[in-house]
């Protein structure tokens, strides 16, 4: 028996999610503590975090509630993220029409919620496939 709209409403998480262009995490981590203290969203996706898996500041965004995180890091340009409040199902990164350079983020939540981050510079050089491009 499928659930009736009332049902569904029960079934639902409600979740909060941000996005922003950060332009380097690195850098403006300060400013994006400051919105997540301010605004509290369980969920923020990050673009254009341009640093390494490596130097990503994950302890940071952990110490200040933030401890469940994916992300594609790219040195210098692109690069995207999810920190959350809330645990992961999964988590995983993809490669965004055949593009391995920090585009594309993957995470359902326990409630089989799918959240995809998917980063599309202006003028990103991602072309249709040929059969597409007719």
């Amino acid at each position: 028996m499928r659930p009736g709209p009332a049902s569904l409403l029960t079934i639902m998480t409600r979740l909060t999610i941000a996005t922003w262009n950060i332009n380097s995490v690195r850098l403006r981590v300060a400013l994006v503590l400051e919105f997540l203290e301010e605004y509290r969203p369980d969920v923020l996706c990050l673009q254009e975090t341009r640093t390494a898996d490596a130097t990503f500041p994950f302890h940071v965004f952990g110490d200040a509630g933030w401890p469940h995180a994916v992300i594609a890091g790219f040195k210098g340009r692109n690069g995207v993220a999810i920190l959350s409040r809330r645990p992961f199902a999964t988590s995983r990164v993809l490669s965004w029409c055949g593009r391995d350079d920090g585009r594309h983020v993957q995470v359902t939540f326990p409630d089989g919620l799918r959240l995809d981050h998917i980063y599309v510079p202006a003028g990103g050089g991602l072309r249709p496939p040929p059969a597409m491009s007719r």
